[in-house]
């Protein structure tokens, strides 16, 4: 089975045929006593019901008990992330796909309380068609606009409008106006319009407020929005998604559909938006709580912030031709994976070109001198001077940003030494440009294979290889493997390639970072000691081929 966890001990019992026995579901009681007439009649008069006390205490805290369950399975489920504006503490936005990963929520939501109540409610079996969780963390937790839910355009054999789910909402924390409740769309529902392109004609809306244990159900056409959570206390909702069991079962084509979205989507869905209508601040999903045995609390400190410090690098949505430069990168790790790269190897296709982050010129902050004579402010240094790097890398500070970002390999691969990466990984980044000038000595015709751009930077790498460098380049530590990440840094420019997104390689960076972090001047001290010596862009020696 895939799933990891059970959950509470009597939503194990299955029998032969896959039902589960009426004696261990997690709602015992005759749903048909809690699913009223009046419930029926709200459903079909306002578009929505709410089930005022239909979880008892124990019971809700045994779901409770799931979801927090849910929030800490990292194999399986797919989570999204936020930073509060207020403090900037990083937290879990949302859990989704989950029912295939935790029994016992497979059980509630597939043979249930949940289900049981939709049928009740709209007098026909239905089966699940996905699941979340929603965290509104305090202090800011993000909302959602207005919006209806666009599952009607999944069932593509169905004719426009005819395909209906049934949204359950279970407040696992008290719902409230000021922790940003749902907020309904009732009038805008009764007239019937259908899926609406214009969110202004969606009002007015009623605030639901809930109650720990309470249920909110509408259908997929029910226009709502909820605010920010602004109170000192995080919000919970848990939601369970159906549609008629005549319809088909979707569960797992919509999670197959949401997968490969993420991976092709890339930056946009990594850096954790769960749908456009996300109104927190979604970041890059570094922020998952890992338990490594045997790694002291400093080391994984350590690792945790150098991670942290690469997703603010790439979260800045540059673009490398038509694709981002996270995205490039991507692309680059998943030829490393397809050719069953080992994890330092990958890691370093993912982050070749880092070196462009760290030559980026600094932004103007408020606070920064302001030149008297021009009104301008000055240039910032940027982050590779900042850190020092140029000083011990041989480019002249006073260089421009172009001229910089050209050395990029040797920014990167300084950078990379400084923060603890193994040895291997900063030789591969520093070798990709190496390859560059090597291939345009050793093969005149690739020259002509280069852009425009790359042609103008290669004047400021040094120009193709002389032949002795070329001589002791070939004698250097992967060599092979460093001509082989320049080609998988040339095939990573597709706009549509759908791979492995940045969030599947965290861990890998995280194995790839094996020593203590170090300034720039020692970083500089170890490339010179086991890798090649250079003078200024040319390379006159090598000291170690043993990485």
């Amino acid at each position: 089975s895939r799933m990891a966890s059970t959950g509470a001990g009597d939503f194990e019992a299955l029998d032969a045929s896959g039902d589960v026995e009426d004696d261990v579901l997690p709602y015992p009681r005759p749903l048909t006593h809690i699913v009223t007439d009046a419930h029926r009649a709200q459903w079909h008069r306002e578009g929505y019901a709410v089930i005022r006390g239909w979880l008892r205490p124990d019971e809700i805290d045994r779901i409770t008990t799931m979801v927090e369950e849910v929030e800490h399975t990292k194999a399986g489920p797919f989570h999204t992330y936020e930073k509060l504006e207020g403090t900037g503490k990083v937290v879990t936005s949302r859990s989704e796909n989950f029912a295939d990963h935790h029994l016992g929520m497979s059980l509630l939501l597939r043979h249930g309380a949940f289900p049981a109540a939709v049928h009740a409610l709209v007098s026909e079996p239905v089966t699940l068609f996905k699941e979340k969780v929603n965290y509104k963390r305090a202090g800011g937790g993000g909302g959602y606009s207005p919006h209806q839910d666009g599952y009607m355009f999944f069932h593509q054999e169905a004719p426009p409008y005819s395909f209906t789910t049934q949204v359950c909402m279970l407040a696992v924390d008290d719902c409230m106006v000021a922790n940003g409740c749902a907020m309904v769309g009732s009038e805008c529902w009764q007239r019937k319009g259908g899926f609406l392109a214009d969110t202004s004609t969606m009002g007015p809306y009623v605030p639901v407020e809930l109650k720990r244990g309470d249920m909110l159900i509408y259908d997929n056409y029910m226009p709502h929005w909820s605010t920010p959570n602004t109170t000192t206390k995080d919000r919970r909702v848990l939601f369970a998604i159906y549609n008629r069991r005549a319809d088909g079962d979707f569960h797992t084509r919509y999670y197959e559909r949401e997968a490969e979205t993420r991976r092709q989507a890339g930056s946009q869905d990594v850096q954790g938006k769960a749908n456009k209508f996300f109104t927190g601040k979604p970041v890059l999903q570094s922020a998952i709580p890992r338990i490594h045995p045997g790694m002291s609390e400093s080391t994984l400190k350590h690792k945790e912030t150098v991670l942290s410090e690469i997703v603010a690098l790439y979260d800045d949505k540059s673009q490398y031709g038509l694709i981002s430069q996270l995205w490039h990168g991507c692309q680059s790790a998943q030829q490393a994976l397809d050719a069953s790269a080992d994890t330092e190897t990958v890691v370093a296709a993912l982050l070749h070109d880092i070196g462009w982050k760290l030559a980026k010129e600094a932004p103007w902050r408020s606070g920064d001198p302001v030149s008297s004579s021009a009104g301008k402010a000055p240039r910032r240094p940027n982050l590779a001077e900042e850190l020092g790097i140029l000083s011990f890398c041989g480019i002249d500070s006073n260089a421009d940003e172009e001229q910089q970002r050209a050395q990029h390999d040797v920014i990167g691969a300084t950078y990379l030494r400084m923060r603890g990466f193994s040895e291997k990984v900063a030789h591969l980044v520093e070798g990709h440009v190496l390859t560059k000038r090597y291939l345009t000595f050793k093969e005149p015709e690739y020259y002509d294979l280069l852009s425009p751009g790359s042609r103008r930077t290669l004047v400021f790498q040094g120009g193709p290889m002389s032949r002795a460098e070329a001589i002791i380049f070939e004698a250097g530590p992967h060599f092979e493997m460093c001509k082989q990440m320049r080609r998988w840094d040339e095939g990573a420019k597709s706009s549509t390639w759908k791979v492995t997104a940045f969030d599947a390689h965290v861990e890998r960076i995280l194995a790839a970072i094996t020593e203590p972090p170090c300034d720039a001047k020692r970083a500089a001290e170890l490339s010179a000691r086991t890798s090649f010596i250079r003078d200024g862009n040319r390379i006159a020696g090598i000291r170690s081929s043993r990485l």
